[in-house]
């Protein structure tokens, strides 16, 4: 198993995508810092996190009424005081679609390219190949997500100061609070991607798939359904992981997700196993 993940890892340090990742977490946490806020993809669901970025209701006021950036920028600056780097924290939903990139480097392509037949006939079961992707996945998705995190922390504790940034034992603390949400999508990614084999397929599906699971949410709460569905949906619970949650929720939110991770796996390797390669 050992060696599968050190290959992979070889092949893929070789390539451009991973070095591409990295360099656009990089500008996304020099945009997060230039705007003073954290940099969202998706649909929001959990809510404003940014506590009125710290300004009175005047300056508020005033901060919606602007047009353009470097207007938004002085504003916030001058009169705003919050963590941006803890919302960005509270964010690292987006790390989902950074995570989709990161499944067809370390399994698409071998199906693309039909390495994994050569692969799995040359001594190595399908249980050792499976569990080598996930637990390669799982690597390089910790990596990129603490990566994403410190980026920012340093970009706003560069450009911005002290009064827009919490420390790194807090937000690494908080970080690491989400990992097991984290894991458990790319389980889930992992389960996809040798179902439909195809790059194109996968694709096609896991993109849009985590606005399409918020919108279907979102047409769900015209029926008044109870909160506390709501609070333990992925981009939801990633944030209330950060806001000062009590234990029971951490513990609640953390065995629910724990759970989807097993859900997951199990489905992903009990179809990968039955299915010729």
């Amino acid at each position: 198993m050992l060696n599968i993940i050190k290959a992979d890892l070889f092949r893929i340090l070789k390539g451009k995508g991973i070095y591409i990742i990295i360099i656009l977490l990089f500008l996304l946490s020099l945009m997060s810092a230039y705007t003073v806020s954290p940099l969202n993809v998706g649909l929001n669901v959990s809510g404003d996190t940014t506590e009125n970025y710290g300004l009175s209701d005047e300056w508020l006021e005033k901060l919606y009424s602007v047009k353009s950036m470097s207007e938004t920028r002085d504003i916030l600056i001058n009169h705003g005081h919050y963590e941006v780097d803890v919302a960005n924290v509270v964010h690292n939903n987006n790390m989902y679609y950074f995570f989709i990139a990161v499944v067809v480097f370390v399994l698409c392509c071998d199906f693309s390219n039909g390495t994994i037949k050569n692969t799995v006939s040359t001594n190595i079961s399908k249980k050792k190949y499976y569990f080598s992707k996930l637990l390669l996945a799982i690597g390089l998705g910790t990596i990129i997500t603490f990566l994403n995190v410190y980026f920012a922390y340093f970009s706003n504790l560069f450009m911005n100061g002290n009064n827009f940034v919490s420390s790194l034992p807090n937000i690494t603390l908080l970080t690491i609070r989400q990992l097991p949400l984290l894991y458990a999508i790319i389980s889930v990614l992992i389960t996809i991607a040798v179902i439909v084999r195809k790059t194109s397929i996968y694709n096609g599906i896991s993109i849009p798939l985590l606005m399409l699971f918020q919108l279907i949410l979102g047409f769900m709460n015209t029926f008044n359904l109870p909160k506390w569905i709501y609070n333990y949906e992925f981009e939801t619970a990633l944030g209330k992981l950060c806001l000062n949650p009590t234990n029971t929720y951490i513990m609640q939110t953390l065995s629910l997700w724990t759970i989807v991770f097993i859900i997951t796996t199990i489905i992903g390797y009990s179809y990968f196993k039955k299915r010729d390669i």
